[in-house]
């Protein structure tokens, strides 16, 4: 059996005559683009026909970017040492920067364009793309002049572009230094995760330690790092007229504060509950304490359960068959047509990812897969973003961009769908261990995140006033931890250097990367209960709530099956979702312990 993926539905190779063809294609799309524009947009004669043509001309060329960038980098994917697919990948990113300039000159001839929604209303493909043009219109009350926004640019490259890669090369070159059964060992600090697990309490506590010295060597520079890239940030919003890098960030979420708020304090308010998942492991840990921070992601219970590849595609397909024919069919099609690449192997990367093709009307997945039941479920969440992408795909391409809080919806509904599958199937000592990494996720995605939050928020509001010391940095992580963790964890072995691991803080780009997270959690638990008091009645708006998830704000998208994201009442319903399963591990915890 064939368990790598076939690419040959893109390309044959990079020396195929189609794979040529469009790749000139790409290579002379923006001078036609910058011809066009520059002949079309002098003037608002028949404008709705040239945006109509500009739209006609930029589907084409992002179907065709979308094509040969996939080849590339899907490649490079399952062979990091592919020389052709990456000096590939780096024509078709030149070539696609080319396209910059004419896109510039589409948004200021929108701006400028008065008669917008007349047009809108008068044709077809204005219509469709309704939500695409407004966003585009909508940003440019944020635009500088084009002089300030090339300066930007360009300062970027020497000011927070350059503080991030300063900050990724001294955190690559921090080592951890410890002596374990006698043997003293050096190893980067982003290779301890891959020494041999240990149930040993002072081995993970030493490792911990080491961890945190490592960290201390290099926390000055990364402080400056912090401090410069983020008052960048504090900059620039305010000179596209943003009260906050907060309010950016929402408006690039297409979301509202009012969401947040909900959000942030239904999260809150269910802190006492979430908490008790530490608790509980804490009590089978033998920490009298509370747990430790270094401990939060350990196990219990055992499930030795291991799955062959054909035994975990036919759980996920029983447990997609559970919900819709539409859904079973289409991770059959994966697997029949080899759109999964399983096995780990030398030059594959790490990790899992889903990576929607357009232009083919397919997903390709990528897992590495070692038969435990986490890689059954990775499984089913990679699949769950390709099925998203099958919605989409019946959408223009220009409505395909959706907004990261909505990223994970259909993911992480597949890993609940499965979830309910597997738990009638396993013993309790296996249900235990299920519950105990299955929860991990939702509780590290509340509890962890809204600490990140806290994080970033009082770090804006400080820089707003003076640069931080790293002593003042990691006051302000603890802090975010206590206030988030509370009781759930040992006060005495929190982790104040976590603001140095998490690249995200390092992306000017990046803000806030947290509550979104938080968002896509809930509110695909939220979806999942729905379906279980609607049955089969609600496939198809969930269909259809997966399809507008490009061409409109989230509230709206949301509003498709009846939900209210403004209000606290269905953020609570989701959260209610996570208690029970902490309920059950409790129970099960108990028998455990007994």
């Amino acid at each position: 059996m064939n368990y790598t993926w076939s690419l040959d539905e893109l390309y044959k190779s990079f020396d195929s005559d189609e794979y040529k063809k469009d790749l000139e294609e790409l290579s002379s799309a923006g001078s036609r683009m910058l011809e066009f524009t520059q002949r079309e947009f002098a003037d608002y004669n028949n404008a709705a026909q040239k945006i109509e043509k500009y739209i006609e001309m930029t589907r084409k060329n992002a179907e065709l970017s979308i094509r040969l960038r996939s080849y590339a980098f899907l490649r490079i994917a399952t062979n990091s040492k592919d020389a052709d697919a990456i000096a590939n990948l780096g024509k078709i990113g030149r070539y696609s920067s080319e396209l910059t300039a004419p896109r510039i000159s589409f948004q200021n001839y929108l701006r400028d364009y008065k008669d917008i929604d007349d047009a809108v209303n008068e044709s077809s493909i204005l219509k469709e793309h309704e939500f695409y043009l407004h966003e585009i219109i909508d940003a440019c009350k944020h635009q500088l002049s084009d002089k300030e926004e090339i300066l930007i640019s360009k300062m970027k490259l020497t000011g927070s572009t350059a503080w991030s890669q300063l900050q990724g090369k001294v955190s690559s070159e921090a080592v951890v230094e410890l002596e374990e059964n006698g043997e003293k060992i050096t190893i980067p600090v982003t290779a301890l995760s891959q020494l041999p697990s240990t149930d040993d309490v002072e081995v993970k506590k030493n490792r911990f330690f080491a961890e945190c010295k490592a960290y201390d060597k290099y926390a000055d520079i990364s402080a400056a790092c912090l401090n410069n890239l983020k008052g960048e940030v504090l900059t620039v919003s305010e000179l596209r007229g943003y009260s906050s890098p907060l309010e950016m960030t929402l408006n690039e979420c297409r979301m509202d504060k009012e969401t947040l708020d909900a959000l942030i304090e239904s999260i809150e308010e269910y802190l006492p509950q979430l908490r008790r998942y530490f608790k509980i492991k804490a009590k089978l840990l033998n920490y009298p304490k509370g747990l430790p921070y270094f401990d939060v992601s350990a196990q219990v219970g055992k499930s030795n359960k291991k799955y062959t590849i054909e035994e975990a595609k036919e759980t996920v397909l029983t447990a997609f068959r559970g919900f819709s024919e539409e859904l079973y069919g289409f991770a059959k099609t994966a697997f029949d047509n080899r759109w999964v690449d399983f096995e780990p192997r030398a030059g594959k990367r790490s990790g899992a990812f889903c990576s929607g093709v357009y232009t083919i009307k397919e997903s390709r997945v990528l897992t590495n897969f070692n038969g435990n039941i986490k890689d059954v479920n990775t499984l089913a969440h990679e699949l769950g973003h390709g099925f998203h992408g099958k919605q989409l795909n019946t959408e223009s391409v220009l409505n395909n961009s959706y907004p990261m809080p909505l990223a994970e919806t259909a993911s992480t509904f597949c890993e609940e769908v499965l979830k309910n599958e597997l738990l009638k199937n396993i013993s309790n000592e296996e249900k235990l261990s299920f519950l105990s990494f299955s929860l991990l996720s939702a509780i590290q995605v509340t509890v962890d995140i809204l600490s990140r939050y806290y994080f970033e928020t009082e770090f804006f509001e400080r820089r707003k006033d003076h640069e931080l010391s790293t002593n003042e940095i990691k006051e302000i992580m603890l802090d975010a931890q206590r206030k988030s963790y509370g009781d759930g964890l040992d006060d005495e072995l929190l982790n104040p250097y976590m603001w140095l691991n998490k690249v995200h803080y390092y992306y000017a780009e990046r803000n806030f990367y947290n509550f979104p997270y938080a968002f896509g959690l809930l509110f695909s638990l939220g979806l999942y209960s729905i379906y279980d008091e609607k049955g089969k009645a609600f496939l198809d708006d969930y269909n259809n709530l997966l399809k507008a998830t490009g061409k409109m704000k989230i509230a709206d998208v949301c509003k498709l099956v009846g939900v209210d994201v403004r209000t606290k009442d269905f953020w609570k319903r989701s959260l209610d979702k996570i208690v029970a399963d902490i309920d059950e591990f409790e129970s099960l915890a108990d028998s455990y312990k007994a």
